[in-house]
């Protein structure tokens, strides 16, 4: 049964950062150290490589959140508006249930008094 190859970017880095854990492994290390210096030297560039890809697919993956962020910006800017709106009315409603209530505990002392 063979295995089936990552199909998106997420996958695929996630299988880039698999593998980088594995070739960083101590036990892995130990093994390539007991090798030739050749193979040590290919061990590292490729190494050196899968560092890189991690790299560039992270920055392309943080370029492509800074570009949804910067598409969605007036609308946050839009909803923080609201928000901000919103919470002047509710002020003013406080204000006046507020002044109410304190109408009302002035009608229930004079009530009393009666």
């Amino acid at each position: 049964m063979t295995a089936q190859a990552p199909s998106s970017g997420d996958e695929i880095l996630g299988k880039l950062r698999e593998l980088r854990k594995q070739l960083t492994d101590p036990e892995t290390q130990e093994q390539v150290n007991k090798q030739d210096e050749l193979l040590r030297r290919k061990f590292a560039g490729l190494l050196l490589d899968v560092n890189a890809l991690i790299g560039q697919m992270e920055n392309k993956q943080l370029a492509a959140i800074a570009d949804d962020l910067d598409r969605l910006a007036p609308d946050f800017k839009a909803g923080i508006a609201n928000l901000r709106e919103l919470i002047t009315k509710m002020d003013g409603t406080i204000s006046v249930l507020n002044g109410i209530d304190t109408a009302l505990g002035l009608v229930a002392r004079v009530a009393a008094l009666i």
